[in-house]
């Protein structure tokens, strides 16, 4: 049997994590198995464990595939404009949209926020793995942004990047998860742009 060609590999990894993304949302993460990853494929577990060692490893390279959407995103709209707040949260605004408008994103938001027991050992890595990932994702390019923006005296000396990161993360997380759950009714980009601005406007000199 010839060997599969690197292309080939890469459709049947994008596939697996595909399946495994549905499953881990319909069965949960903890529930989904190797064996029901490749029964949904019709492959062999091995040919799974050929692409993956562990689930962890298929989580971690969901969450790859995230930071670097984003991280792209981010270097297009950065490189038009210049670094700060308003640029960053303009952009979130536009992500959230992409997010909740295509099932597979809002799948996998939704498994990262309410479908993993982040205190389980077992996911200790790709914990850490999130962490260390943050460095191009949304919370260290709000820090960024906040950084030059102090630098540019438009933001107080006195404010601290890290809080603003985090009270931005924390709307912009709750905000589209209640939009995914069907809670939300209101225009969320119209309501995100708002709170951007009133974090913006409690901050800039």
């Amino acid at each position: 049997m010839p060997r599969k060609t690197k292309e080939e590999a890469e459709k049947t990894r994008s596939r697996i994590l595909a399946n495994a993304l549905k499953l881990f949302v319909k069965k949960g993460y903890e529930h989904t198995t190797f064996n029901d990853i490749a029964a949904e494929l019709k492959m062999t577990k091995g040919a799974v464990y050929w692409h993956f060692a562990s689930k962890a490893d298929l989580l971690e390279a969901l969450l790859g595939e995230a930071m670097q959407r984003f991280s792209s995103a981010l270097r297009d709209r950065i490189s038009e404009k210049e670094l700060t707040y308003p640029a960053v949260a303009e952009m979130l605004v536009e992500f959230a949209g992409g997010i909740v408008s295509d099932k597979r994103r809002a799948d996998f938001f939704m498994l990262m926020q309410t479908g993993l027991k982040w205190t389980d050992v077992k996911l200790a890595k790709v914990a850490k793995k999130l962490i260390a990932e943050r460095s191009c994702g949304p919370y260290q390019a709000v820090i960024d942004a906040v950084e030059a923006d102090v630098q540019a005296g438009r933001v107080d000396k006195k404010v601290v990047p890290h809080e603003v990161a985090s009270a931005t993360m924390a709307l912009w997380d709750g905000i589209i998860q209640r939009k995914i759950e069907g809670f939300f009714k209101s225009d969320m980009s119209n309501t995100l742009t708002k709170a951007f601005a009133a974090l913006w406007k409690s901050i800039k000199v």
